[in-house]
């Protein structure tokens, strides 16, 4: 029956969606796996903030993180705003941003984490917490999923 079914021209559209919803779902279950994953993990990690202290990320457990790789001097420097913005939205809600500059590519994050606290503060008005610059953003990441 089901053969029949597909075998017919005006069932054609609606295969097509089934197939849609079909990599919607395998996307669905990654993110849900690849989220189950960083949960498991991200408790684990000790990173250096903006002061050069020692801290872990236990601190934020129980909070909707929001972890970002930034960079001082590239196009998206702009999105500072915007960060800030959604941060002063939702941080009463759980809502924690955190920031680690990197200077991996092209040398977009020149200078310390106090340049770059300072210049982050004075431009945008920043809050959030930032952390030390981070070296490989690639291993970091693969750390952060296994």
């Amino acid at each position: 029956m089901w053969l029949c079914l597909m075998a017919q021209p005006h069932h054609l559209s609606f295969i097509q969606q089934l197939l849609k919803m079909k990599k919607l779902l395998l996307l669905i279950c990654c993110l849900f796996a690849l989220y189950a994953a960083a949960q498991k993990n991200v408790y684990k990690f000790q990173v250096v903030n903006d002061e050069g202290k020692t801290v872990s990320l236990k601190a934020y457990k129980g909070k909707v993180l929001l972890i970002v790789n930034t960079a001082t001097k590239c196009g998206f420097t702009p999105q500072y705003k915007e960060l800030e913005a959604l941060y002063e939205k939702y941080k009463d809600q759980g809502l924690e941003i955190l920031d680690f500059p990197c200077n991996q590519f092209g040398n977009q994050a020149p200078g310390t984490i106090e340049e770059i606290k300072q210049f982050c503060t004075a431009n945008f008005d920043v809050h959030f917490p930032q952390f030390d610059k981070i070296s490989d953003i690639e291993a970091a990441i693969n750390t952060l999923l296994r």
